[in-house]
């Protein structure tokens, strides 16, 4: 070995930083302090991981109109500017033998109204559901699931004893008006939740608004195809309705 080799072998590593070697004498002189530091450190990464968790399940529980507002659209509004036109349905009902359909919460600014809404098989053991949207093709037919980042087959989704449902949102009325839609959605375990919008610039003449949305339903591979009707009362937001009141 020569001397240039053994001084670039000294050389290999960088100098200690003055705050590690802080740290390691002061753990051999006080031993007993820097095992007292353990368990306070263990408590609150557990208290983190909690936290996390906890925001997780929050989130997952408040699903609504807001998520798919201001999450799921880039360059979108904040939460301040779409909280104010949010409001929880006053009633709603549904009308399918197949499907349950339900409001979340809805948002109404005066140019749209836009409804959470999620849905799901009313014999959750007889059918698994589906967007129309998240079947993808092979390049000659129909026979792919995109599925929460995966492109599944139909067996590889479908569990065994369980027949396919496929929905699609179709448009939505209010009173003797009819509104196409455009969605977002969201699969889940058990359904999907939607995110309907329509265009509406009419001024309100009222302090509630009722809305009906009809939902296509078929089962894969048949050629019969039923439509589920949600129905719900929505308050207007008080500024629309003082606005066209003044």
């Amino acid at each position: 070995m020569n001397e240039e080799w053994l001084k670039r072998l000294d050389d290999a590593f960088e100098p200690t930083p003055p705050a590690f070697t802080r740290q390691v004498r002061q753990a051999l002189a006080h031993p007993e302090r820097a095992r007292a530091h353990k368990p306070r450190r263990l408590v609150l990464a557990v208290a983190l991981v909690l936290t996390l968790l906890a925001g997780t399940a929050l989130a997952l529980g408040r699903l609504g109109a807001l998520h798919f507002l201001t999450e799921r659209v880039a360059y979108g509004p904040t939460a301040q500017d779409v909280q104010p036109w949010i409001v929880e349905p006053l009633s709603q009902a549904c009308e399918s033998e197949r499907l349950t359909l339900r409001v979340r919460d809805a948002y109404i600014d005066g140019e749209k109204i836009a409804l959470c809404v999620s849905a799901a098989p009313r014999d959750p053991d007889a059918y698994r559901l589906l967007c129309e949207m998240d079947i993808g093709a092979d390049g000659e037919t129909f026979d792919r699931i995109w599925w929460k980042g995966q492109i599944l087959t139909f067996d590889e989704w479908l569990p065994e004893g369980k027949k396919m449902l496929v929905v699609s949102p179709r448009y939505l009325e209010l009173g003797e008006k009819r509104f196409g839609l455009s969605s977002d959605w969201l699969p889940e375990e058990a359904g999907e939740t939607f995110l309907l919008e329509a265009r509406y610039y009419e001024p309100f003449k009222a302090e509630t608004v009722t809305v009906r949305v009809a939902v296509r339903d078929w089962l894969y591979g048949a050629q019969t195809y039923e439509t589920a009707y949600l129905t719900c009362t929505l308050p207007v937001p008080e500024a629309l309705w003082k606005e066209e009141n003044q």
